[in-house]
C-alpha cells in the first residue's frame, strides 16, 4: 500500500502549485506536511487523494480507499444534518443499504471521538472544535487504508485535540497510512516523518 510520487508537478492557472515532488509514504506511516500557507500543502494533499490530476510527472496509488478530512471553514455552516448523518456518510455505497456492520462502525467511530451524546444535533449548531470532531468521525467511518488531513486541530480546544489524537493513534494501530498538513509543531512532533514544502517544492524531509 506504498504511495509513490515520482516528479509530481501541478500547474493550476498560471500557478506552478508543486514543482517536481519525489515522495515515498509507507503503509501505516504517519507523514506530516510542514510549510507556509501556499506552500503547497494542500494541492499535495489533492494530488494523493486523487482529486487533482498531476500536470506532470505521476503516482503511483494502489488503493481508492482514501478518506480526506479538509478544513472545517470549507464546510457549510448550516449544512441540514445530524451528526449520526454526517458521520453515516462515510459507509454510504451506492449499490447497497447500510449493514448490521456498518451501523456498528459508525457508532465506534462517534464514540472515539466523544459524539454519541450529540449524535442527533444539528452540524450547524456545534462549535467549531465539535464539527471538527464529526469530520473526523465521519472519515474514520470509511475505514480507509488512507487517511488525509488539512490542519486537522488547529484552533481547537484541548478536549478536542487530545480526542483527535487517540483517534488517529488507533487508526495507525489499526496499520492505517496518515498524512496531515499541519503548521503546528508538536503536531508534527507525533508524526513518523515531517516534510516541508516550501513554493511548492520539497525543502527538506
Amino acid at each position: 500500500m506504498t504511495l509513490v510520487l515520482t516528479s509530481v508537478g501541478v500547474t493550476i492557472g498560471q500557478t506552478r502549485a508543486l514543482d517536481d515532488i519525489s515522495l515515498t509514504i509507507a503503509h501505516g506511516e504517519s507523514l506530516a506536511l510542514t510549510g507556509s500557507n501556499g506552500s503547497g500543502k494542500s494541492t499535495l494533499l489533492a494530488v494523493i487523494a486523487g482529486i487533482l490530476a498531476p500536470t506532470d510527472g505521476w503516482m503511483s496509488r494502489p488503493t481508492d480507499r482514501i478518506a480526506w478530512v479538509a478544513q472545517r471553514s470549507q464546510v457549510p455552516d448550516a449544512l441540514p444534518v445530524t451528526v449520526r448523518e454526517v458521520v453515516t456518510m462515510g459507509r454510504w455505497r451506492a449499490w447497497r443499504p447500510l449493514t448490521r456492520v456498518d451501523r456498528e462502525i459508525i457508532t465506534a467511530s462517534l464514540d472515539s471521538l466523544g459524539l454519541e451524546t450529540l449524535a442527533t444535533r444539528p452540524l450547524a449548531e456545534l462549535s467549531g472544535g465539535q464539527r471538527q470532531r464529526v469530520l473526523v468521525a465521519q472519515a474514520l467511518a470509511q475505514r480507509a487504508h488512507v487517511l488525509l488531513l488539512d490542519e486537522p486541530t488547529v484552533g481547537l480546544d484541548d478536549e478536542a485535540r487530545v480526542l483527535i489524537e487517540a483517534a488517529l493513534d488507533a487508526e495507525l494501530a489499526r496499520g492505517t497510512t496518515i498524512v496531515h498538513a499541519t503548521h503546528d509543531p508538536a503536531v508534527a512532533a507525533r508524526a513518523d516523518r515531517v516534510v516541508r514544502l516550501s513554493g511548492g517544492k520539497v525543502s527538506s524531509i
